[in-house]
């Protein structure tokens, strides 16, 4: 033990004698080890934590999905199906829940919008949770037609809402003008299934149909629920998952006309709540990141203590021929490595809580809200034996490295000549290091372009001065299109007086540049029959004059009119690419089409073509620009938009906006107020944190690649003292020392650079998926990355090349 003590002492003299080269080391550990932790942290949280439900490892949850389409991808199941689904042998306990949707809580102060979620009545029970006050869905409230009018609260309602009242349970609540009973408030520690937000207020699905319509019930190609179940004794995902295929055969067998091509698709709970296509590419991209860093990091300490090493030959020399083993001199240099690792990771544990907290504020990953990223006892235990497995990873191959020279060959030679200029080891580790930069440097190049490019694209129309509103009028005030007609007119009138705004309109079901509302016509002369015939069209519903205050351009015809009424023929505007999809060849101009195939749905008349535009957000690559425009009036719906054209912020006009509309309905509230610059830099979100995640890795490695490279040629041109100055005595030019030491700097990075590109294409495959504008082998990222690694290369080599070629050949010789 005593023994152990004054090497340590030793060790920390040694390193203190040499602070400078000791802290430049503790700080490229603590930035590599720093990454790695907060990387831990992520990893921590996501996979090594079960998600907080009962049997979750047995509980899966059901989609709808295309038999031709991707993996991944996953749409909801209609009511019908999942009655047919809940006989599934393979399944013993089923429910459903839906996504969230936007009610209107009334009476009190003010009205409110509260997101609600319908479920089933086995969906509590199967997860395993219970209500903190009252009681539960019961599965005799599951009856499809008139079910019960009751409501469950959830906690942070009940407490800011209704102020904790307990006698809340048992009273009646109004949701979108519907009497609710309130029948039970939930716990506080609940928490969603998936990311977004909470929850407020959940109903039984059997009552969709009375707050909608009875489609959301009866109709089975009405898909908008989400079923959940939990696996029979015995039975694995897999044997379920062949169980689903054999129902959805026969279900396309029984019901072709609204089946067929769809299956049932099963996924685990956990890859639902954590989105696991969104968070394990995140991840890895965080992870290969953080793992680039440190490489480069380790291999640049790993440079500089070979050259401490050797340096120190002629002293570890001495030493030998004094009697110290070989293994005691290799322990003290690892324990030298130990103590700057460890100290590097304590100071990167420090850095990681700071960077921990700055990656959940930038990140756009859709985390669990019962998922809570933190650095924790065990990230703090792993990010000790990273640097504990550090320090030796670094510090064993110098140590082996510069004792294994012989004891008279070491006194032979003068510490000026101890190694050669560039010896194979240091060779292929700057190599390595300029290698790793590169990778990480064209990785932020092309999410950086992607980003700049993004920024660069509009809507197809104009954003500026744009505000926006939504607002959702219940059935039971507007239960005719009449009535629904009757409140546009007024709403406009009231918006458009306001001070300081220039035009009014209402927008429906969504809003511009952000709907996902298809719908597939149905064309006049043609068949049905094959996908080559059908024409899906995502619909957008207009007040007169909208596409010209948004400066949509009408290439043909004309725009929605004042002339477009209830009683008028029912007209339509489409885009250019719808046009050449549903009529390629033909002139758009007076085709008619329907809705749907009742022979009551009215034809519409095709009366304009307008350009395309992007509605499914300006990174939506999956999406075509197949767009139709209706009249609002024509086309009533209770979900619209308010679209302002102001010189006023989206803070400054909201106040009069909502008074506007409440001046005509006291129950009516505004929600999702903003401006469409605010959505663009939502929307811009996920591309800037990228760019900026791999922006920041790639300027530190390329700050370490740059250090590590000067360090290295620094200490060459002091070993190579002598024999430059012998050269420049012969009649060696300052040229001629400065072509030698640039060739060899020039071989070097050319070397890091062809292995670098290479990892770079293979790190394209991953990051293709997140590109928007800029291809993953995009040419000017792949030439000016090695371009911009050479240059700073230079710079890095031009101190100590410049020291080279003045050199003195007298103080050269003169030297030991």
């Amino acid at each position: 033990m005593n023994g152990f003590r004054q090497e340590l002492r030793l060790a920390v003299r040694k390193l203190l004698a040499r602070p400078g080269f000791s802290l430049f080391i503790v700080l490229t550990l603590a930035v590599g080890i720093g990454a790695a932790t907060v990387v831990l942290s992520l990893a921590n949280a996501l996979f090594l934590h079960p998600v907080p439900f009962k049997d979750a490892d047995r509980l899966v949850v059901v989609h709808t999905a295309a038999q031709r389409g991707e993996p991944g991808d996953r749409e909801p199941v209609s009511y019908p199906d999942f009655q047919e689904l809940a006989r599934s042998e393979a399944l013993v306990d089923t429910a459903l829940f839906s996504d969230l949707w936007n009610l209107t809580l009334s009476g009190g102060d003010r009205p409110e919008r509260v997101l609600v979620r319908f479920v089933s009545g086995r969906f509590f029970p199967l997860l395993g949770v219970g209500p903190r006050l009252g009681r539960g869905f019961l599965p005799e409230d599951d009856r499809a037609a008139g079910g019960p009018a009751i409501a469950l609260i959830s906690h942070a309602l009940w407490k800011l809402r209704f102020a904790s009242d307990p006698s809340l349970v048992g009273r009646t609540v109004l949701l979108d003008d519907r009497p609710f009973e309130v029948v039970g408030v939930m716990p506080e520690d609940l928490r969603d299934l998936a990311a977004g937000e909470a929850t407020d207020v959940w109903l039984p699905v059997t009552v969709s149909s009375q707050v909608f319509t009875p489609a959301y019930l009866e109709k089975r190609d009405h898909r908008w629920l989400t079923a959940l179940a939990r696996l029979a004794p015995g039975t694995s995902l897999e044997q379920a998952g062949r169980q689903m295929a054999a129902l959805s055969l026969r279900m396309t067998e029984t019901w072709p006309e609204t089946n067929e091509g769809l299956r049932m698709q099963l996924s685990p709970l956990a890859e639902y709540a954590f989105g696991y296509r969104d968070l394990n590419r995140t991840t890895l991209i965080l992870t290969a990141g953080a793992a680039f860093v440190l490489l480069i990091g380790c291999v640049n300490v790993a440079n500089l203590l070979l050259v401490r090493s050797l340096a120190r030959s002629r002293e570890t020399a001495i030493l030998i021929s004094l009697g110290a083993s070989r293994e005691r001199l290799v322990g003290r240099l690892l324990l030298e490595s130990s103590l700057l690792a460890l100290t590097g990771g304590i100071l990167g544990a420090l850095l990681s809580v700071w960077g921990t907290r700055v990656l959940l504020v930038l990140s756009p990953l859709p985390l669990p809200p019962f998922v809570e990223v933190r650095v924790d006892g065990w990230v703090l235990a792993a990010a000790l034996v990273v640097s504990l497995v550090t320090g030796l990873l670094v510090g064993l191959f110098p140590a082996v490295r510069g004792l294994r020279a012989g004891v008279r060959h070491a006194l032979q030679q003068s510490s000026r000549n101890s190694s050669a200029s560039w010896g194979a080891a240091r060779r292929l580790l700057i190599t390595a290091e300029i290698a790793s930069a590169l990778v990480l440097l064209v990785g932020g190049g092309l999410l950086i372009r992607s980003f700049l490019e993004l920024r660069g694209t509009g809507y197809g129309f104009r954003s500026d001065g744009l505000v926006i509103a939504s607002l959702r009028m219940s059935s039971v005030k507007y239960p005719e299109p009449a009535a629904l007609r009757a409140f546009y007119a007024p709403v406009l009138e009231r918006v458009a007086a306001i001070p300081g705004v220039q035009s009014a309109h209402l927008w429906g079901p969504g809003r511009a540049g952000s709907s996902e509302f298809y719908r597939e016509v149905f064309l006049e002369g043609r068949s049905r029959e094959g996908d080559a015939e059908r024409c899906r069209l995502f619909e957008h519903r207009v007040t007169a004059g909208t596409l010209q205050s948004l400066e949509i351009p009408v290439r043909r015809g004309r725009a929605i009119e004042p002339v477009d009424r209830a009683d008028s023929p029912a007209a339509a505007v489409v885009s250019e690419s719808a046009a050449k999809a549903c009529w390629p060849g033909e002139d758009p101009l007076g085709k008619r089409f329907r809705r749907n195939e009742t022979p009551e749905a009215p034809w519409f008349t095709v009366v304009g073509v307008a350009g395309d535009a992007r509605h499914r957000g300006r990174d939506a690559r999956a999406y075509t620009p197949r767009d139709v425009y209706y009249s609002l009036p024509q086309v009533p719906t209770s979900l619209v938009t308010l679209l302002v054209q102001t010189d006023q912020a989206s803070g400054a006009i909201s106040g009069p906006l909502r008074q506007a509309v409440l001046s005509l309905d006291p129950d009516l509230p505004l929600f999702d107020l903003t401006s469409m610059e605010q959505v663009m830099r939502e929307e811009e979100s996920e591309s800037r944190f990228y760019a900026l995640l791999m922006g920041t890795y790639a300027a530190v490695s390329l700050l370490l690649a740059t250090s590590g490279l000067y360090s290295m040629l620094a200490y060459a041109v002091v070993q190579r003292t002598r024999e430059i100055g012998i050269r420049m005595a012969l009649g060696a030019q300052p040229g001629n020392v400065l072509r030698l030491v640039a060739g060899e700097v020039l071989a070097l990075v050319a070397a890091g650079v062809a292995v670098g590109l290479v990892g770079a294409w293979l790190l394209t495959r991953t990051l293709s998926g997140l590109l928007y504008g800029v291809d993953a082998t995009d040419m000017v990222t792949f030439l000016g990355t090695p371009l911009l690694l050479g240059g700073v290369a230079g710079l890095a080599a031009y101190f100590p090349t410049r020291k080279a070629t003045r050199i003195d050949p007298l103080v050269a010789f003169r030297q030991e």
